[in-house]
């Protein structure tokens, strides 16, 4: 089951990053599937190069994403882990 409220809260606090509202709910509807679990890999674009990096969450944080940066730990092909971020608006879905 999941939290509507903690949804709509990640879609609030990440709509300055979107054109339309429907658009944060989508984006933050993603961001709480991958957190929950159900999704294990993401595609973000580097807003440096225009690279499409697709990544192995391990874990997500959603704690404070107002700020547009979601905040992860990757786990690479060697199986370490390490720390990563990704603008919010560049998530592809």
């Amino acid at each position: 089951m999941y939290n509507k409220s903690k949804l709509f809260k990640i879609a609030h606090s990440i709509r300055t990053h979107f054109e339309t509202f429907g658009q944060a709910l989508k984006t933050a509807w993603a961001l709480f599937k991958i957190s929950l679990g159900r999704i294990n890999s993401i595609c973000f674009e580097k807003k440096s190069t225009g690279e499409v990096r697709t990544a192995k969450i391990e874990r997500l944080f959603l704690g404070d994403v107002s700020n547009g940066a979601v905040k992860f730990i990757e786990v690479l092909e060697n199986g370490q882990t390490q720390f990563r971020s990704f603008r919010v608006e560049l998530l592809k879905l």
